[in-house]
């Protein structure tokens, strides 16, 4: 070559761009080969020369559908080359920083809301001067607040107005869907300071003070929320109640396992439990179940079903212990059958025999003989050759395994009345239901079960006539063998006593007489009264015509006036069941005994309304 050509070229060299310029003289240098033969290497080109920027990833890898404060979220980088910060901005609106590694987990966590950043910087792979670029990838992370939730927690006291020096059970009900419940206690208020763990539906006993007016009891529970996984102590509301030396009282008696209404209730006399059966549950729906009520706890468990689903139907407590239950209605068909249980086995078994008729809303007394007299309601009839007998009238014996017929009728047919054992045996029947379209409203009854009449024979008479036509009333016979009816439809506010005949008995009209008793301050039927141990009467609920009541009446005596208890039943009810239990209270300050009287259920045709919660009430 001669020097002219190598300065020609040697000019266009220097022409040609920097990096073709440096990859030709380093060719020139080292006598670059040509096609054919010279075989020279290519070497490995790292990324940075390749023009490839690095791949680069952001992605959260926790699993929290929803983020509170203080959860744990984490974020995982993920860069092929080049340094790496993940910024952000704290709760405090500090700016933060981290070095990122690539894969290794980042993790925070936030109070709020936060967008982190992932800055990866470079070298530009398209240069070889030291020129940096930056590829940035961002995670929102949306952090829900609390919503101020806590507990829903309540602590209810069985008794409002507890007696000074006595007890009451609280209850404690939680529900919490955010955690657990790990601990709750209650703490009574000064002077007594006591404190006492409680569970969830468990009634515990605390004691009142010694001295009258509001007394609180306070409820801490400890509990977590799983959301923030923090373990929290609250205290709640006070439950206060009045403490008083009234020793008049109504306080809560636990629930049954069914709400019941025209159903019945039966004191046992082998372990002074109260045995309830049957009823409907809504005004339509017939149950055979039974429920016993332990005074000694408070508290309710079920026992055996009986064999058939009826209400309207009665339960007689035997001579032997065990209780006879007959008739009612299914909800379907009226009934005739019976069934006896036995409170040994807790287990109901059908009678041999039945009734002759079917029957509902009837009575049923124990006679001294321990028969049991079957009288009037809703009878069906029987036919039998052709021949059609109408039961209104007939009324039917129980021995102890079967059923007979009186061949004795009654004067009338009778429903809505009451049967009341008289002191020499007999049975008064007060009151009916004209409804019918039968006149005698005022129209009685007597069995003569002691045969003062006929010294032979047990026979039905007409009775003398009441004050006032009524039914759906209440019976109760007093301590002096008299036998008060009260209330009822037809009758307003009235009472009326009859009293046995002291002289010779002729006949029916002249077994006993009828005289106009104290008026109830309320107008009531579908009530219910308990002669106490004291010798008063107690009237409890009932209806007015207009409503279902809660007020309480007490007649301390057949010559004093009723009067209104100052506590009501928390459940207006009618057609429930009052039963004096056996087991007496006794006041601490004055010694003075007090009856409790348990209330159950509820039920008015004109309105179908039944309840599950019973009451107490106690009175001296």
């Amino acid at each position: 070559m001669s020097f002219n050509s190598l300065r020609s070229l040697t000019s266009q060299i220097i022409r040609w761009p920097r990096h073709l310029l440096m990859a030709g003289s380093f060719c020139l240098l080292v006598a670059c080969g040509g096609g054919g033969g010279g075989g020279g290497s290519t070497g490995s080109s790292s990324s940075t020369t390749t023009g490839v920027d690095p791949t680069v990833t952001f992605a959260r890898t926790d699993t929290l559908a929803t983020v509170y404060p203080s959860n744990t979220i984490s974020i995982l980088p993920h860069f092929t080359y080049g340094t790496a910060r993940i910024t952000w901005t704290d709760s405090t609106n500090t700016a933060r920083s981290s070095t990122a590694t690539s894969d290794s987990l980042f993790t925070d966590s936030p109070q709020q809301s936060t967008v982190y950043t992932l800055t990866v910087s470079f070298q530009d792979p398209s240069t070889v001067r030291p020129t940096t670029k930056t590829i940035t990838k961002t995670v929102s992370v949306t952090v829900t607040p609390l919503d101020g939730t806590f507990p829903n927690c309540s602590l209810t006291a069985n008794n409002a107005t507890p007696l000074i020096n006595s007890t009451v059970q609280l209850t404690s009900d939680c529900s919490w869907a955010n955690g657990v419940i790990t601990a709750r206690t209650v703490t009574s208020g000064t002077p007594l300071s006591q404190t006492s763990n409680i569970s969830q539906g468990v009634p515990i006993v605390m004691q009142t003070p010694s001295t009258t007016g509001s007394f609180s009891y306070i409820q801490t529970v400890t509990y977590t929320d799983a959301r923030i996984n923090q373990t929290f102590i609250r205290d709640y509301a006070a439950t206060t109640v009045t403490v008083t030396n009234d020793l008049t009282q109504v306080t809560a008696a636990g629930s049954m396992t069914n709400a019941r209404g025209d159903f019945t209730a039966t004191l046992l006399s082998s372990n002074s439990l109260v045995l309830v059966a049957g009823g409907t549950t809504d005004g339509g729906a017939v149950v055979s179940t039974a429920d016993l009520y332990d005074p000694a706890t408070n508290t309710w468990r079920a026992t055996g079903a009986m064999t058939v689903a009826r209400r309207g139907h009665t339960a007689t407590l035997l001579s032997n212990g065990k209780v006879l239950v007959t008739g009612g209605t299914d909800g379907t068909a009226v009934l005739k059958s019976a069934e006896i249980y036995d409170p040994a086995t807790g287990q109901w078994t059908a009678t041999t025999g039945t009734m002759r008729f079917t029957r509902r809303w009837h009575t049923a007394t124990l006679l001294t003989d321990g028969t049991v007299l079957i009288v009037g309601g809703i009878v069906g009839s029987e036919t039998v050759g052709g021949v059609t007998t109408d039961g209104s009238k007939i009324t039917e014996i129980f021995n102890g395994s079967t059923f007979s017929s009186v061949t004795s009728q009654l004067p009338s047919a009778v429903q809505g009345h009451t049967a009341t054992l008289l002191s020499n045996g007999s049975v008064l029947i007060a009151g009916r239901n004209n409804a019918d379209g039968l006149a005698g409203a005022q129209t009685t009854a007597i069995y003569d079960f002691a045969k003062v009449i006929d010294r032979d024979n047990a026979i039905w008479y007409s009775g003398p006539p009441m004050v006032r036509g009524r039914y759906n009333h209440a019976a109760t016979r007093l301590a002096d063998n008299r036998v008060l009816i009260s209330g009822g439809f037809l009758s307003g506010n009235t009472t009326e006593i009859f009293t046995l005949s002291s002289a010779a008995i002729t006949s029916g009209s002249n077994y006993g007489s009828w005289i106009a008793g104290p008026s109830f301050v309320n107008a009531r039927a579908q009530h219910t009264t308990t002669l106490l141990r004291s010798g008063a009467v107690m009237a409890i609920g009932g209806y007015n015509g207009a409503s279902t009541l809660t007020s309480i009446e007490v007649l301390s005596s057949p010559t004093s006036a009723w009067a209104t208890m100052p506590h009501t039943l928390t459940t207006a009810r009618a057609m429930h069941r009052s039963t004096l239990l056996s087991n007496v209270a006794m006041d601490p300050t004055t010694g003075v005994s007090i009856d409790k009287v348990l209330v159950t259920g509820t039920y008015m045709e004109t309105g179908p309304n039944t309840a599950k919660t019973t009451e107490l009430v106690w009175s001296p």
